[in-house]
């Protein structure tokens, strides 16, 4: 996901940095399975909750952050533009003999 936001360039600092503690939590969750730690998995479990509710929240606000910076521009790009088109397709009567 990271690689196609950043296709877009829609910056994911703080996504990288949310990913980087889920990642972090991989040991003590490891060592919690091997020693069948229900208080300590159900403690890693809450973290990662978090951490992911953390991440969607974040890629939410980046995109949106992107696309309203991103809304001004197109929208002054075409009012510049507006009335300049021309077009290939004729209507019926425009092409009839008369």
């Amino acid at each position: 996901m990271i690689g196609i936001l950043d296709k877009y360039n829609i910056d994911t600092t703080e996504m990288q940095a949310t990913l980087a503690s889920i990642s972090g939590q991989r040991a003590a969750l490891d060592i919690a399975l091997t020693d069948k730690d229900r208080d300590s998995l159900k403690t890693i479990n809450a973290n990662l909750a978090s951490l992911r509710k953390q991440f969607i929240q974040e890629v939410k606000e980046s995109v949106r952050s992107h696309y309203s910076a991103a809304r001004p521009v197109a929208q002054a790009g075409s009012a510049r533009t507006m009335g300049t088109t021309t077009s290939l397709i004729q209507s019926p009567s425009a092409t009839a003999t008369v």
